[in-house]
């Protein structure tokens, strides 16, 4: 998972941090000057106020048929952590007609076959490289008569998963494959022709105009926006100009991507990722009833309930009001985040660091207290152990886990950070609940069932990706 942008017409750096929650080992900008490539990458999280000089963009690009700048941030799934060489955007060359075209590239996905890379291009599938760097390395020996034709030969050859936004000098091109696993889409300022290609909204002011079509190559350029091409299933090289209702590919969005990676003001795919959560907190209370009804037989004293629910921050909070208001019981944030981003997200090593110190606990608020808590997900366990283990150094009587997902039983290959088995508390207990509930120290543990968390989606969405809960595979993305 990495965040991509392109911000075309009209600069607004303040929506490069639209996509700041997607990735924090670096960032980076990019745009033409000219003829020439600007490159602007950056190791770390992207800040608030970006070093960048806006007045030099628009003096570099005066000149130039169209005005853009090319971001990313970036969230390692191959190639080395925290390493300039591994920063986006970069540039390449390739050739068009014979002729020398330089070009910008971001991209977000995981492309999982590289062996079948190397049989199709011969291109260098070291471990050293991340997916980008062999794309581009691909891209790079291309001579074709146009970047349509391009394209296609990448769309037909490569299934997944990728979303790309490359820069030339006269256009932008945004390509989605086939099956749409990652999220993007094309927003615009209302009565302008100002666009924004973005990985997703993230409460942005521009408004949605829809989004990228699974195996859709879109263009922007000196005419507006406009979609070139889509692939259609049946026949690899039909293609279906200026329409989106060829037949597509079975549309297989993540589902991790709604459960936690979006942002919580985000509408992905036609998800609202708020009603989502809140409503799988609701789902979640729907099949704990007799629980709670139980719990609140028992504990109800004269004045009030000694149960308080509370979601983890921040993506567990919207699930957890669901799950509150189901059955009428307190809410009250007294978790909060002691410092801004996102563990899951961190390399190992920082990872381990960062979760010991991870949650502040409001202690005279959840003493002699039955506390639910309510999480998004439950992927290595770590940090819930720990936050457990405080809770009750705080004399909290009781701790009840809900998960509003299903057990993380196998890793992910198609760009979420989830490598291997070893490192899942589900994988390594083989899904006993309980055992699970022992090892993190919890009272009781509950997660959210596969077909409980499909049947919340529109019916489009409901053919998500749900590898990393099944360890079954699209085996269209992986032997291909």
């Amino acid at each position: 998972m990495c965040g991509i942008i392109c911000i075309f017409n009209t600069l607004k750096l303040d929506l490069l941090q639209t996509i700041k929650n997607r990735g924090q080992e670096s960032y980076g900008i990019s745009y033409f000057n000219k003829n020439r490539i600007v490159l602007k990458n950056f190791l770390g999280k992207m800040p608030k106020d970006i070093p960048f000089n806006i007045d030099e963009f628009y003096k570099d690009t005066k000149e130039n048929p169209i005005k853009y700048i090319i971001g990313h941030t970036r969230y390692s799934t191959s190639g080395k952590k925290l390493q300039e060489s591994q920063t986006q955007p970069i540039m390449g060359i390739t050739r068009i007609k014979n002729k020398v075209e330089p070009y910008i590239l971001v991209h977000n996905g995981n492309i999982y076959n590289r062996t079948r890379l190397k049989e199709l291009y011969d291109c260098n599938i070291s471990d050293i490289y991340s997916d980008t760097q062999i794309l581009a390395e691909i891209i790079n020996k291309f001579n074709k008569d146009s970047w349509t034709e391009l394209f296609i030969e990448l769309m037909t050859q490569i299934p997944g998963v990728y979303n790309l936004i490359i820069g030339t000098r006269e256009a932008v091109f945004i390509v989605r494959d086939r099956y749409g696993v990652r999220p993007l889409c094309i927003t615009k300022e209302h009565n302008t022709e100002n666009y924004c290609v973005v990985s997703e909204s993230n409460g942005m002011d521009y408004e949605i105009i829809r989004n990228i079509v699974p195996g859709e190559l879109a263009i922007l350029d000196n005419t507006g926006f406009h979609s070139e091409f889509i692939y259609e299933r049946l026949d690899h090289k039909s293609i279906q100009s200026k329409s989106i209702q060829s037949k597509q590919p079975k549309f297989t969005p993540c589902l991790f991507e709604y459960i936690y990676l979006c942002a919580k003001d985000t509408i992905c795919d036609d998800v609202n990722i708020t009603t989502f959560r809140y409503k799988c907190g609701q789902q979640l209370a729907k099949n704990d009833t007799k629980f709670v009804k139980s719990l609140m037989q028992t504990n109800y004293n004269q004045t009030n309930y000694n149960v308080i629910v509370v979601g983890a921050p921040e993506t567990g909070i919207t699930s957890g009001m669901g799950y509150s208001d189901y059955h009428n019981l307190d809410y009250h944030q007294v978790l909060y985040k002691q410092h801004k981003g996102r563990t899951f997200i961190l390399d190992e090593t920082n990872r381990k660091k960062e979760f010991t110190k991870k949650y502040g606990i409001l202690e005279s608020v959840v003493k002699d207290k039955i506390i639910i808590i309510v999480d998004d997900s439950l992927v290595r366990g770590n940090t819930l152990k720990t936050l457990i283990y405080q809770l009750k150094e705080c004399k909290v009587k009781e701790i009840h886990i809900r998960i509003a997902a299903p057990p993380i039983i196998s890793p992910c290959y198609f760009g979420i950070d989830i490598p291997t088995y070893k490192e899942l508390i589900a994988y390594n207990f083989k899904g006993d609940i309980t055992a699970i509930n022992n090892e993190i120290g919890s009272d009781t543990l509950k997660y959210l069932k596969v077909e409980e968390l499909l049947e919340v989606l529109p019916p489009k969405n409901k053919d998500s990706c749900v590898s990393c809960f099944t360890n079954e595979y699209n085996k269209e993305l992986m032997d291909w």
